[in-house]
């Protein structure tokens, strides 16, 4: 079934950025950033609105070409993977799950897994397997349709599609900022059990200092598309780099 992904056990980082750097035009986006990410790691990165989150989050795929720097996935420059290769073995969960309208749920957790050209079989044990695990009773949810599930279920079927080949990388672009405060939670706890149960490597960019603090084991704390702190939430409340980052992260705890 993992036949995209080969045995990299030995590798401490699933990811590794050197120095990254993006330019818009005159437009400074990602100033000299490094950091890596160590398997069954959750790296959340923060920052101010126009901070970089975001285009940094999409570099990592081949979303957005970097200007300067390198990425490494699995130790290797993810220049020289190509782009179609390296995303069906990154998952990716948006802000909106972007669910095709007329297809089932079923339909849409098994696109990737036809993409990697699955037997149909194997691809329905999957789906079931993923849907039982988001706790969505296959027999119950396998037929319908995105309009007939709420904001939440929406949700929880853009992450076992990102899930659905096993990939080495999760990467979460502020998937649950547009949910009410109590899905919001309820999704923050099931990522929780998932690394648990999955041992899951992912990246989690939100602009929720509490939700960085909950879900990450390190964070990244950026400002005007510079690295400005990396550490765990323990480190960066106790020893903050510099008024920016005090600042910053007080604005949810006082």
């Amino acid at each position: 079934m993992h036949t995209l992904l080969k045995n990299h056990k030995s590798l401490q980082h699933i990811l590794e950025g050197k120095n990254i750097s993006k330019h818009f035009n005159q437009t400074i986006a990602l100033d000299d950033v490094s950091f890596e990410v160590k398997k069954g790691e959750t790296l959340s990165i923060i920052g101010t609105s126009g901070s970089g989150k975001s285009t940094l989050l999409r570099t990592l795929n081949r979303l957005i070409p970097i200007s300067g720097g390198e990425i490494k996935f699995r130790g290797q420059n993810i220049q020289e993977i190509p782009e179609i290769e390296l995303r069906r073995q990154i998952g990716y969960v948006l802000q909106e799950p972007a669910l095709f309208p007329h297809w089932t749920v079923e339909k849409n957790i098994a696109l990737v897994l036809q993409l990697c050209n699955w037997p149909k079989d194997k691809i329905s044990e999957r789906v079931e397997a993923l849907l039982n695990l988001m706790q969505m009773p296959h027999a119950k949810y396998r037929k319908r349709y995105p309009s007939e599930l709420s904001g939440g279920e929406k949700q929880r079927i853009g992450i076992a599609r990102a899930l659905a080949a096993f990939p080495d990388l999760v990467l979460f672009d502020e998937p649950f900022s547009a949910l009410d405060p109590i899905t919001k939670g309820e999704l923050q706890q099931e990522v929780i059990r998932l690394k648990d149960k999955l041992n899951t490597t992912s990246i989690f960019v939100t602009h929720d200092v509490k939700e960085a603090y909950l879900l990450g084991d390190r964070v990244l704390i950026l400002n005007q598309g510079k690295a400005i702190q990396i550490g765990t939430p323990e480190e960066i409340r106790n020893h903050p780099a510099n008024d920016f980052v005090k600042q910053f992260i007080s604005t949810d705890y006082d």
